[in-house]
């Protein structure tokens, strides 16, 4: 059967294994619920007497199995609560206004509300305290009716019985008596220690309340001497703006004055262009005039030159043509009968590879033999290619040139004479 294993925590019911029977509630008051609960009240003890001895008269012989509770008791039942969480909210606000303050001070709004927390928890103390005294007193008062309606039982009593116990009976009012003188005289003390606390609470919440005061005008002080030092500052800046906008006022009417300045140097240097481009005109159009001339001059001699050389010209580029032609027929001769001889060549080496017998190793020399003759032709066809390439642009060259001389005297008509070529 498959069991499946539990996490730390997981019986809850188990006080051994279960996470929450490790917290200390008790220790951690941020652990306390709001509302709803309560703490499970102690073990009473059986007593037969409140407040008095065991010799005393007045002890009441029915056991009783818990002690009634007293008003004192009932208040700090009803008021504990509210007094506990008053300072758990009071101590949390105020480690949240610590919190989120900056370093050494609150800031305004969290301490305000720290304040309004820390009175609200004095108010509650002094509330409490109030209402235990005067339970106190109550309580008191109930016990003191309760000592008198004894005594006067006692005395009823001592009536009854005889001189000795009747004067046993008196010491033992005068000593509660007595006892009750000292506790009303305690219970008088207790008051003037509240007061006394009271009043040292007070005095605490005035010094508290005159720090604050003297922080608030030191705070004001310091705003005081910082807008101070602001306006000083800001008047210092405004000082500086205004000499630096003078400054630049200074600047830019400079800078105008200057681009005036240029201006007319440009209108008087583009008036000296325009004056020299005027006589550069002028003399381009004197030396277009003579060049035209001379140009019409050099026309002219050309024209008698060309006329006197055409027929020696034709008969130069007929002869060069025919010897071009016949140069081309040898060459296409010569490739044609390369060819011719390539084609023989490779006849004669097939039908020697026919005639002759297969063997191993005859077939790897014909493989090399075939080899060769790849590469050879190969090489003979490259010789050919460069042959035909070199042809072509030494004709392109040759053409060039003479194009190159038939341009050169109609593109240098502005020398003296055709003899500088």
């Amino acid at each position: 059967m498959m069991t499946t294993s539990m996490a730390a925590g997981a019986r809850k019911d188990d006080i051994a294994t279960s996470g929450f029977s490790r917290v200390d509630i008790l220790g951690n008051e941020d652990l306390f619920p709001n509302e709803g609960f309560e703490f499970k009240p102690g073990k009473s003890k059986l007593t037969n007497s409140y407040r008095m001895s065991e010799d005393s008269p007045f002890t009441n012989t029915v056991k009783q199995s818990m002690a009634p509770k007293s008003e004192e008791q009932k208040v700090m039942e009803e008021q504990m609560p509210n007094m506990i969480r008053s300072e758990r909210l009071c101590t949390k606000t105020a480690a949240n206004a610590i919190a989120t303050g900056q370093i050494g001070e609150l800031r305004p709004l969290h301490s305000q509300i720290a304040q309004d927390c820390v009175q609200k928890q004095l108010k509650q103390q002094l509330i409490m305290k109030e209402q235990t005294r005067a339970a106190r007193m109550k309580d008191d008062a109930h016990w003191a009716q309760v000592e008198q309606e004894e005594a006067e039982a006692t005395h009823a009593f001592l009536n009854r019985n005889d001189n000795s116990k009747r004067d046993q009976q008196k010491q033992l009012a005068e000593v509660y008596k007595r006892e009750l003188r000292l506790h009303k005289q305690k219970a008088l003390e207790q008051q003037e220690i509240e007061k006394a606390e009271a009043a040292r609470i007070a005095k605490i919440q005035a010094e508290e309340a005159a720090a604050e005061k003297e922080k608030a005008r030191k705070k004001k002080e310091e705003e005081k001497k910082a807008l101070a030092e602001f306006e000083k500052t800001n008047g210092s800046l405004l000082n500086r703006k205004k000499r630096q906008q003078q400054e630049e006022a200074a600047i830019e009417a400079a800078v105008q004055k200057e681009k005036e300045q240029i201006e007319a140097q440009k209108a008087e240097r583009e008036a000296h262009l325009q004056k020299i481009r005027e006589e550069k005109e002028k003399r381009r159009e004197k030396i277009f005039q003579i060049q035209s001339k001379k140009f019409l001059e050099l026309k002219a001699k050309n024209e008698r030159i060309i006329n006197t050389a055409a027929s020696e010209l034709a008969e130069r580029e007929e002869a060069e043509r025919l010897a071009e032609i016949e140069r081309k027929q040898q060459m296409r001769k010569q490739r044609n009968e390369d060819w011719q001889n390539s084609l023989k060549l490779k006849a004669q080496r097939e039908e020697e590879k026919k005639n002759r017998p297969k063997t191993p190793i005859e077939d790897d020399k014909y493989d090399e033999e075939r080899a060769f003759e790849e590469v050879t032709r190969r090489e003979e066809m490259k010789r050919l290619r460069e042959a035909q390439l070199r042809q072509i642009a030494e004709r392109k060259a040759r053409e060039a040139k003479e194009r190159e001389e038939e341009l050169k005297p109609q593109s240098c008509y502005f020398l003296k004479d055709n003899d500088d070529w």
